[in-house]
C-alpha cells in the first residue's frame, strides 16, 4: 500500500512540475516575444523602452528558474555547460547578452512542444502585426515612408523599418504550415498567400514574400506525393539545405569583387553583396565573436543619414562577422541534424518550414531573432539524450 501511495503522490509531483516547466518557459518566450516585436514598432512603451534590457534579464532568470524546478538526474548538463560556456564566451567578445538568453531558450526548450512554442509565437506576433497595421491605416500611429532607388514609396505600416512587418508574417506563415502540417487546406494557404502579399504591396519587401511562395509550392509538393521528400536527392538538398544556402551566399558575397554579373546580381539584393563583402573584408571572422556595430535603416532615415551604414542584411554573414565560426557552425550543423530528424520523424511540414528559412537567410537577417524564427528553438533536440524520448521537443509532434 505504501508503494502505491508513493507512486502515486510521484505521479502528482511529476505533474505538477510539468506543469510549472511549461508555464515558467512560456511566460519567458511571450515576454521576450513581446518587448522584442513592440520595441520594432512605433507605440515605444515607456515601461519597455525604459527598461529594455531589465526586462531581457527577467527572460533569463524565468530561464533559469526553469531548469532548477526541473532538475534531473539524467539531464546532459555537460552539454548544458559547454554550451553556456561558449555562449558567456561569444556575448563578452560581442558584447551581446542576447546570445546568452537564446542559447538558455534553446536549452529550456528542448523539453517544451514545438508546435506550443510556434503557437505563442504566432499568436503574439500576428496580434501586435494586425493592431499595429490598423493602427497605422487610422492615424493612431505614423505611417512612414521609405522610398526604393527607383523613387516607389515603402510604408512602415506602424513599424519603425518598413520590412519588419513582412519578416514577421513570412515566420508566422512558416510556423503556421508547421503546426497545421497535414491538416493544412487549401483555402489556408491561399489565405496565407493574399495576406503575405497585401504587406509586400505596401512593404516591397520581395524576399519574404519569394520564401513564402517557395513554401507554398513545397507544400503542394508534400499533398501531392508524400514519398516526394524521401527522394534520395531531395532529402540531400532538404537535409542539407543551411549549408547549401551559406555555400551560396559566401561564394557569391566573397567573389563580388570579381565576377562582373554578380555585381548585377548585386542591384537586384539591394546591394547586400557588396555590403557583406565589406563586412568580411574589414572585419574578418573570428573563432568567438566580436564586438561588430553594424548600422542599418533600423531606426529611421534620420539614423542611417547620420552614421555609416554597413550593415550586413545576410544572416550567415552576419553572424558568422559578429559571432563567430562556433557559431555559425553550430547553426548550420544543428539544423543539418535537426532536418535528418524532423524527416526521420515524418513531421515534413517543419522539415520544409525549415527549407524555407534557410533561404530567407540567405539575404536577411532573423535566423537567430527569436522573436521572429521560432524554429531557431528546434536546434533544442540535440540537447536531448539519444532515446529520451517523454524529454524530445518533436516526440508529441
Amino acid at each position: 500500500m505504501q508503494n502505491v501511495k508513493k507512486d502515486l503522490l510521484d505521479a502528482e509531483n511529476n505533474k505538477i512540475i510539468d506543469f510549472l516547466n511549461k508555464q515558467i518557459f512560456t511566460l519567458a518566450l511571450a515576454l521576450w516575444i513581446t518587448i522584442n516585436t513592440l520595441h520594432s514598432t512605433l507605440w515605444q512603451f515607456s515601461i519597455i523602452e525604459n527598461n529594455f534590457n531589465t526586462l531581457k534579464i527577467i527572460c533569463l532568470v524565468l530561464l533559469i528558474l526553469k531548469e532548477i524546478v526541473t532538475l534531473r538526474h539524467d539531464t546532459p548538463y555537460f552539454s548544458i555547460f559547454l554550451i553556456c560556456v561558449l555562449a558567456f564566451a561569444i556575448t563578452y567578445n560581442s558584447k551581446d547578452i542576447s546570445i546568452v538568453i537564446l542559447a538558455a531558450f534553446i536549452i529550456e526548450a528542448r523539453n517544451i512542444e514545438f508546435s506550443k512554442i510556434a503557437e505563442v509565437s504566432i499568436l503574439i506576433n500576428i496580434c501586435i502585426l494586425i493592431v499595429t497595421i490598423y493602427a497605422s491605416q487610422h492615424g493612431l500611429l505614423e505611417n512612414r515612408i521609405f522610398a526604393k532607388n527607383d523613387g516607389t514609396p515603402r510604408y512602415g505600416l506602424g513599424f519603425m523599418y518598413t520590412t519588419y512587418p513582412s519578416q514577421l508574417l513570412f515566420f508566422s506563415t512558416a510556423a503556421w504550415v508547421s503546426i497545421r502540417n497535414k491538416s493544412i487546406k487549401i483555402w489556408e494557404l491561399l489565405a496565407l498567400l493574399l495576406a503575405n502579399i497585401y504587406i509586400y504591396s505596401e512593404t516591397k519587401t520581395a524576399n519574404p514574400l519569394i520564401c513564402v511562395v517557395l513554401l507554398l509550392i513545397l507544400v503542394f509538393f508534400a499533398k501531392i506525393d508524400k514519398n516526394f521528400y524521401n527522394n534520395s536527392f531531395v532529402k540531400f538538398m532538404g537535409n542539407n539545405i543551411f549549408f547549401i544556402c551559406a555555400a551560396i551566399i559566401f561564394s557569391a558575397t566573397i567573389l563580388y569583387s570579381n565576377v562582373a554579373w554578380l555585381k548585377e546580381v548585386d542591384q537586384l539584393v539591394s546591394n547586400r553583396l557588396r555590403l557583406g563583402n565589406t563586412g568580411l573584408t574589414e572585419y574578418g571572422i573570428s573563432i568567438f565573436g566580436k564586438n561588430v556595430v553594424l548600422s542599418g535603416s533600423e531606426y529611421g532615415l534620420l539614423t542611417v543619414l547620420q552614421t555609416k551604414y554597413n550593415y550586413i542584411d545576410s544572416s550567415y554573414i552576419q553572424i558568422a562577422v559578429k559571432y563567430g565560426i562556433i557559431v555559425i557552425a553550430y547553426l548550420l550543423i544543428g539544423f543539418r541534424q535537426v532536418q535528418k530528424k524532423l524527416l526521420s520523424n515524418n513531421d515534413i511540414y517543419s522539415y520544409i518550414s525549415c527549407i524555407a528559412v534557410a533561404c530567407q537567410a540567405m539575404l536577411d537577417p532573423q535566423l537567430i531573432m527569436l522573436q521572429y524564427n521560432p524554429f531557431i528553438l528546434l536546434l533544442g533536440v540535440l540537447i536531448v539524450r539519444k532515446g529520451q524520448k517523454k524529454d524530445d521537443m518533436l516526440y508529441s509532434n
